[in-house]
């Protein structure tokens, strides 16, 4: 019998690392404001059904000083993400853990115990599933994906809690279309800053998908995981010839050909 990985201990660590890179730490001690706000309670409800967290913005505050921020181009930290400070996000995007800690904390817990220990390492895998769950819905803040990881950990520790729906998932990501500006296809096909070349190239629509499609074998069984990887690998291969007899900007994108090919129906 041949050993298999363990996904979700393992992380996703090349989506990760990609989304880690495109932002910068800002803070350094999101644990004092997390001690200074004191405990409290997270939802029982899921951030996966429905692609967005279950926690709601807090009301604004009055507007004091006479300070226009207050209403315009703004939006209080709710839910649980409302014991940090805006300015807690590099840090708590960087170590996720960090939330994972106030979570077995408001729960009372010992976050420097076993249990903490095994949510520091689901919270590194869960945190670009985080990310993806906001832009799979319009776009992501950093107030909505403190509150996405903090309902999706809370979950993991929950007996009869809910875990990644590893076809919802997969339904998202082949119901990336080029209509209607969708943010999760211009992620999987186009190049940033580029003017004179948009469209990634076919090795980078590879990566990239791959990456994002990885995020599915958290809610995988290993062998389910091994299969999925096959097909994905094997798509690569038979879009990238498909190529070769295609006129430039007559092809597909990757995302495309795994859709009407219906090579991953399957899974899904």
């Amino acid at each position: 019998m041949p050993t298999y990985t363990n996904v979700r201990t393992s992380g996703q660590a090349n989506a990760q690392t990609r989304a880690k890179q495109a932002k910068k730490s800002v803070l350094a001690n999101p644990a004092a404001s997390a001690a200074a706000a004191g405990p409290k309670t997270i939802s029982g409800s899921t951030a996966l059904n429905s692609t967005e967290s279950t926690f709601q913005p807090a009301t604004a505050a009055s507007n004091q000083g006479g300070s226009a921020f207050g209403s315009v181009g703004s939006d209080p930290w709710g839910g649980f993400a409302g014991r940090y400070k805006p300015t807690d996000f590099g840090t708590l995007y960087s170590n996720p853990s960090l939330i994972g800690n106030d979570i077995l904390s408001s729960r009372g817990y010992n976050p420097q115990g076993a249990l903490g220990g095994v949510l520091g390492d689901t919270a590194g895998a869960f945190s670009s599933l985080a990310d993806f769950l906001q832009l799979a819905k319009g776009g992501g803040s950093p107030e909505g994906y403190v509150n996405t990881m903090a309902d999706l950990l809370g979950q993991q520790m929950q007996v009869g809690g809910r875990d990644v729906d590893y076809r919802e998932l997969l339904n998202l990501i082949m119901g990336a279309t080029n209509t209607g500006n969708n943010p999760l296809y211009a992620l999987l096909t186009q190049r940033p800053n580029d003017p004179t070349n948009t469209e990634l190239t076919p090795e980078e629509q590879i990566s990239m998908l791959t990456d994002v499609a990885n995020l599915a074998r958290l809610g995988m069984t290993p062998m389910t995981a091994r299969a999925f990887s096959a097909l994905l690998s094997s798509g690569a291969r038979d879009w990238q010839s498909s190529l070769l007899g295609n006129a430039q900007g007559a092809a597909p994108t990757f995302v495309d050909y795994l859709r009407q090919s219906g090579l991953l129906q399957g899974l899904q």
